[in-house]
């Protein structure tokens, strides 16, 4: 029979809902899915995985030309079950950074257990070492990711948290949300999550402002007193049906507006939709904005174009223009 697919995935960090998704492909025989990761300064894919069965997300081992190590902070090779900042080595990696010293300087180091004069990059990332030596992605030890292309830097959100009136504390993880999408939550103690999303909406890009708050009464902690961040929440389970629950939020009209706030709810798990709200400062985003048009269609039988939810971003006016295309195709 024909062979199989081979998928390569790789850019952004793989969640597990999507994991265990391509591992059962993988044993149906649909597909083979190979997990990638790889820095440019490391021409590209530096490590491989199979994603052949369900489990914790792994990046594999090193390709041939790379050597990758797991080290801390004294450049110490960390053991199994441990985590450690990975660095890679070989010939396949870059001389440095052109007409950049400095950076070349804090970023390509010297090799302690290579060849006289070798050096290895170090790539900002920490991985914990399985027990088969395939390495675990954690994230960026800087507190950087990477979510739909956009490299954010996850301190500048929790300062821009802390920033608002009542908040005590706040922690932002890159997580997923009841469908396995990537997205980013922010964890706060104290401060209501409507207004966060409001004032972050105002202070930062849109791409910034997370699409889920979690209230906590506290933030566990290691037992040197720093916050544990293993212990944030990094899945966000959308909230049952509300619309079976409560009325429609005031200030809805229509039939349409009405509709329109309950898919929104669906998909975005905002608690409360008004018609003035924006799709994409509650949280949207281009992947939500094909399950949105998805849902329309299927409650509707409107064929909505993606691009509509972009010209229309807020409520009154999607449903408006949803309103025309229901009158034009009934005419």
């Amino acid at each position: 029979g024909p062979r199989p697919l081979t998928l390569l995935v790789g850019g952004e960090a793989i969640g597990p809902a999507l994991w265990d998704r391509l591992a059962a492909a993988h044993a149906s025989g649909l597909l083979r899915a190979l997990n990638v990761y790889g820095p440019t300064e490391c021409t590209v894919d530096a490590t491989a995985g199979w994603i052949d069965r369900p489990g914790e997300p792994h990046i594999g081992t090193a390709l041939p030309g790379l050597r990758a190590r797991l080290l801390d902070e004294n450049l110490a090779p960390v053991g199994e079950g441990e985590a450690g900042e990975l660095y890679l080595a070989g010939p396949r990696v870059a001389r440095g950074y052109r007409n950049r010293p400095g950076l070349t300087a804090e970023r390509f180091v010297a090799d302690p257990s290579g060849a006289p004069g070798g050096r290895m990059y170090r790539t900002g990332d920490r991985c914990r070492l399985l027990p088969d030596g395939r390495l675990a992605y954690l994230g960026r030890a800087d507190g950087q990711v990477k979510l739909r292309g956009h490299r954010i830097e996850l301190p500048e959100i929790e300062a821009a948290l802390a920033r608002v009136d009542g908040v005590a504390e706040a922690a932002v993880v890159l997580g997923e949300d009841a469908g396995g999408t990537p997205c980013l939550i922010a964890h706060h103690r104290g401060g209501d999550a409507a207004a966060l999303r409001t004032a972050l909406a105002a202070a930062l890009p849109s791409y910034m402002v997370p699409a889920a708050y979690v209230a906590v009464d506290r933030f566990a902690t290691t037992p040197s007193g720093k916050l544990d961040r293993t212990a944030l929440a990094t899945r966000v389970e959308t909230p049952k049906d509300r619309a079976g629950t409560a009325g429609p939020a005031e200030g809805l009209t229509g039939t349409a507006e009405e509709l329109i706030a309950r898919v929104w709810t669906q998909v975005l798990g905002a608690a409360s939709i008004g018609p003035d709200d924006n799709f994409f400062k509650l949280g949207g985003h281009s992947l939500l904005a094909i399950k949105l048009v998805s849902r329309v269609r299927a409650e509707l039988s409107v064929a909505l174009p993606v691009k509509a939810v972009y010209a229309h971003p807020r409520l009154r006016d999607l449903a408006a223009h949803i309103e025309a295309l229901t009158a034009a195709k009934d005419a």
